[in-house]
């Protein structure tokens, strides 16, 4: 998985963005957002050891992607195990929730009452902005067509494409940067990109020797230099 600004100017106003040293955004899974300290930095590169099944992998992968498309994001999948356009159209739809999250006050919580004296430090309700949080996500339900179709979404392979292999997504990737670079430098095009390739320890992606799998991940570190060019 791979993330990366399309544009850094005034990047801090945009509202999943984090702003520390470190510019880094949501997963889509607010528990992992906070054991890596607020979300993946932007220009990470995200190795995830599959399990046995790839049961929880393709969670992740789910959650990473949906979240792309609902804060608008460019996402990319590549998938040579399943159809990548199959796995758009099942990706989770968000649990509607209030825009703030409040934490009940002291009047409200169900304690002992030689407790309750102790927590006047919390006069009033405390409000957590919700656009630094990742969403929740309900799998039993998909996000909508309509969605899906506004969305800026790249899949890889198509039906059409005749090398369906490592060399071909690493020529896929390279055009799709390329596309991604000539890109007018505006607010209106001001974008992170998501890339995403599914079981890249898989046979079938006609991998004969190691080399060409590291040449994959050093074309996708080497997408990651060109975030420096935007700031």
């Amino acid at each position: 998985m791979y993330s990366v600004l399309r544009n850094a100017d005034e990047r801090l106003s945009m509202p999943h963005v984090t702003p520390k040293t470190l510019i880094s955004i949501t997963t889509g899974i607010s528990s992992l957002d906070a054991i890596l300290g607020s979300g993946i930095p932007l220009g990470s590169l995200v190795l995830i050891e599959e399990d046995e099944f790839g049961f929880y992998s393709r969670i992740f992968t789910k959650c990473f992607l949906s979240e792309g498309i609902l804060r608008n994001d460019s996402v990319f999948l590549a998938s040579i195990d399943e159809n990548p356009d199959s796995v758009i159209n099942e990706l989770p739809q968000p649990i509607s929730k209030k825009e703030e999250k409040k934490v009940s006050s002291p009047e409200e919580l169900q304690i002992a009452w030689r407790y309750k004296s102790n927590l006047q430090v919390l006069p009033e309700p405390v409000t957590i902005k919700n656009s630094l949080i990742s969403h929740e996500f309900d799998f039993s339900s998909k996000i909508p067509l309509d969605k899906i179709e506004g969305a800026d979404i790249t899949t890889w392979p198509k039906s059409n494409h005749t090398v369906n292999d490592a060399s071909g997504l690493i020529e896929e990737i390279l055009k799709f940067n390329s596309s991604w670079k000539s890109i007018k430098n505006s607010r209106n095009t001001r974008k992170i990109m998501r890339v995403v390739v599914q079981s890249l320890g898989s046979p079938f992606w006609k991998i004969e020797i190691c080399g060409t799998r590291m040449l994959m991940l050093m074309v996708l570190n080497a997408v990651y230099s060109i975030y420096y060019n935007f700031i």
